[in-house]
């Protein structure tokens, strides 16, 4: 187990904060739950490579990238959203680019930042 900086608590919580608010704003955007829930994980999962990429304090990150895009990108949304009013399809697009798609956007991400350096 690691210890927590002092501080990152509430940093972690005013991301998460933010995040969630700024999700629910492009869901408002999009008017189209599954899309839009798709678009923000792909491009949360971008994000995180970067992030996780960048040397910055472990304050930044834990408001960032633990708070901001954990709470931005979100698992339990992706769960709440596959139900039956998915069709077979649907639901397993929604599963393929979140476990596919998402995944290698972290990579890309890395490898924008990579790219700069």
């Amino acid at each position: 187990m690691h210890s927590v900086a002092k501080g990152a608590i509430p940093l972690v919580f005013l991301g998460g904060a933010m995040g969630a608010l700024l999700r629910w704003q492009f869901g408002l955007l999009i008017a189209n739950d599954f899309w839009s829930l798709m678009i923000v994980n792909v491009l949360g999962s971008m994000a995180i490579g970067v992030v996780s990429t960048l040397r910055t304090t472990s304050l930044f990150k834990a408001f960032l990238q633990t708070g901001f895009l954990g709470s931005f990108t979100s698992m339990s949304a992706l769960i709440a959203l596959i139900s039956p009013s998915l069709s077979s399809l649907e639901a397993m697009f929604a599963i393929l680019i979140t476990f596919v798609v998402a995944p290698l956007s972290v990579v890309l991400g890395v490898k924008l930042v990579k790219l700069q350096s």
